[in-house]
């Protein structure tokens, strides 16, 4: 009976690790939060991370496209801005984290082409 008990312990424990596949990665940011924060917020929508699209506390930047969910955390003071993307596809959670983060312009730094995400248009 323990045996029994224990088994569905294990099994239970193994399901609520799962989760989606995450992507994250960085890139600098700063000195100025305030501009760190719009940069963020017109990286997440250039890449139609518009739905459901929130600035929370004036440090992260949340919005979701489709199954995906992405969030920034700008953190100007140390000068770097924090990308994840969490959803159903590994492939295209990494795809998605890299063209945020190239499409975050740091405002003393040359403007860089970005690969702009276009696909089906978010909810």
């Amino acid at each position: 009976m323990a045996s029994v008990a224990l088994a569905g312990i294990v099994a239970a424990s193994g399901a609520l690790a799962a989760g989606p596949p995450m992507s994250v990665n960085w890139t600098d940011a700063g000195p100025d939060q305030d501009t760190c924060v719009k940069q963020a917020s017109d990286a997440m929508r250039q890449n139609k991370f518009s739905a459901n699209f929130e600035v929370i506390g004036n440090r992260t930047i949340y919005g979701e496209r489709d199954d995906f969910t992405a969030a920034i955390r700008c953190i100007a003071e140390k000068g770097v801005a924090f990308v994840a993307v969490a959803g159903p596809n590994g492939k295209l959670t990494g795809t998605y984290a890299a063209a945020i983060r190239d499409a975050f312009a740091p405002a003393n730094s040359p403007a860089k082409d970005s690969p702009v995400m276009n696909g089906p248009s978010s909810r």
